[in-house]
């Protein structure tokens, strides 16, 4: 029995450490804004995870990825299941996070009696979600299997999942369900269902979603019973909930036979892919992208000049005020880039790490515009630092992330074709505050009241002087009146 639990615990252990690399080293994350113009220009944020070695196959030709879709629990965004995407990505999937709610959405309301307790809606705007996101994905990345994706949800995202693989069963490998609650398995057994359920006693399915032990295994249905919450099936729930979660998940993908390297011999009908997909798994391990044919590299890599990466690390930033992210390469212990940060914003970090005489430099982040943007190429000596500098401005408020990743660019083989070596992968998580921005509004007022308050003053007085004025006039001309002029006094005494 101890020595069954050593294994199971040991195997945990691997696969998160499996997710930790690819998620430092190799996976490539990003967000992209789509508009969908037959829904009023509705705003459809994707958020995309992908291996780079298997991106780049996939640019190539060689392979052909697999797609997973994972769905958000409502109100959580798309970005809290990272620890999912990872999985999916490590396995050599693009995997598609769609953001379904929008702030301007009406609210969700539970209504008893009508289908799904009144979320169909919801549910069905996901679902449009999905074939929008999928077709827009195409045109960014036409070298992935959108026929038959693999449909993945936690709670409201798993109904979503579920009544997709209802509506559209020609389009699902295979579905994988975190405690959804309202859409009813499929037990017709076309595809595989992995569930993930809960004990919670707030989140309870309603009657007839779970199939029961007998229906579960004639349908090829896995139902994984947890004691974890049901709010813990996400980025913020405990390291034990999700290090579980991506042991069962990874073994029923390994199971079930779905990775980019598995699509490529079946489409290549040999075993040549699959022996590179092998070798770049490897070079994986170390952080190595390669644009060709797979080589041996690891001693190339042993022997890359050692640096030290400098970079000013914000705490807190104002929304709609840029402000200046710096980066630092130095290449000699005779170097200081001390000098080089001062009147930036946030304390100095300082990272050992690698690099070659070609090295690029590329900063990310969530609703933060950076520029420039993409990957920043620099030639690196030993003579000089090399330096990085971006122009960021927060777009809107809260707690975000920055990513500033580094790869040396190395050639190989015979062909000379570019292998890139991640050197330095960090992020630096930000406050984004608005206090700034209403403190600049109310200078602004206090401006126009000062100015009025100036400029009321003088008229106030002369308003105030006009009636003493008119007084004053209005005297002298009756004085006048009454005084009679000379001329006309000695022509009245001539009159007599």
């Amino acid at each position: 029995m101890k020595r069954g639990i050593t294994v199971l615990l040991s195997l945990a252990v691997l696969v998160a450490v499996a997710y930790f690399t690819a998620d430092k080293w190799a996976i490539r994350h990003e967000t992209i804004a789509f508009h969908d113009p037959a829904r009023d220009n509705r705003l459809v944020a994707v958020n995309i995870a992908v291996r780079r070695d298997k991106e780049m196959q996939a640019n190539a030709g060689l392979i052909k990825l697999p797609v997973a879709i994972i769905n958000h629990h409502s109100p959580v965004k798309n970005t809290e299941y990272s620890f999912l995407a990872n999985i999916f990505a490590w396995r050599g999937y693009l995997a598609i996070s769609p953001q379904h709610d929008l702030p301007t959405d009406p609210p969700m309301v539970t209504k008893v009696g009508e289908p799904y307790v009144g979320r169909l809606p919801q549910i069905q705007r996901g679902v449009a979600n999905i074939h929008f996101a999928i077709n827009e994905m195409k045109k960014l990345q036409p070298n992935a299997d959108y026929e038959k994706v693999t449909m993945v949800g936690h709670s409201m995202g798993g109904d979503i999942a579920m009544y997709f693989a209802k509506e559209f069963p020609e389009e699902i490998k295979k579905v994988v369900t975190l405690d959804n609650l309202r859409v009813p398995f499929l037990t017709d057994g076309k595809f595989k269902i992995l569930s993930f359920r809960t004990k919670d006693a707030q989140f309870k399915p309603d009657p007839g979603v779970v199939p029961d032990d007998e229906q579960a295994e004639k349908a090829g249905i896995t139902v994984v019973t947890t004691n974890f919450q049901h709010n813990d099936m996400r980025d913020t729930g405990p390291d034990a909930a999700k290090h579980s979660i991506q042991s069962t998940l990874d073994k029923f993908l390994e199971d079930t036979g779905s990775s980019a390297g598995q699509l490529a011999a079946d489409s290549n009908s040999g075993k040549q892919v699959v022996t590179e997909t092998a070798c770049q798994e490897k070079n994986r391990r170390v952080g190595i992208v390669s644009s060709g044919p797979c080589v041996n590299v690891g001693d190339i890599v042993d022997n890359l000049l050692e640096g030290q990466y400098n970079f000013n690390k914000p705490r807190t930033v104002y929304l709609e005020e840029p402000f200046k992210f710096r980066l630092i390469l130095t290449t000699s212990d005779k170097q200081d880039a001390q000098d080089a940060f001062s009147g930036l914003p946030g304390e100095i970090t300082k990272k050992k790490g690698n690099f070659a005489q070609s090295i690029e430099a590329t900063l990310r982040g969530d609703d933060l515009k950076i520029e420039p943007a993409g990957a920043q190429p620099r030639t690196a000596t030993t003579s000089k630092p090399v330096e990085w500098d971006w122009t960021v401005t927060p777009q809107s408020g809260g707690r975000k992330t920055l990513t500033i990743e580094v790869a040396a660019n190395i050639q190989v083989g015979p062909d000379k074709h570019r292998v890139q070596v991640t050197t330095l992968h960090e992020e630096v998580v930000i406050q984004v505050s608005a206090f700034q921005q209403l403190k600049s509004y109310v200078s602004q007022a206090n401006g126009l009241v000062v100015a009025a308050a100036a400029a009321i003053t003088p008229l106030a007085a002369l308003i105030a002087l006009v009636p003493k004025v008119r007084t004053f006039i209005s005297d002298i001309w009756r004085r006048v009146r009454r005084k009679p002029f000379p001329n006309r006094a000695a022509r009245r005494a001539k009159g007599k």
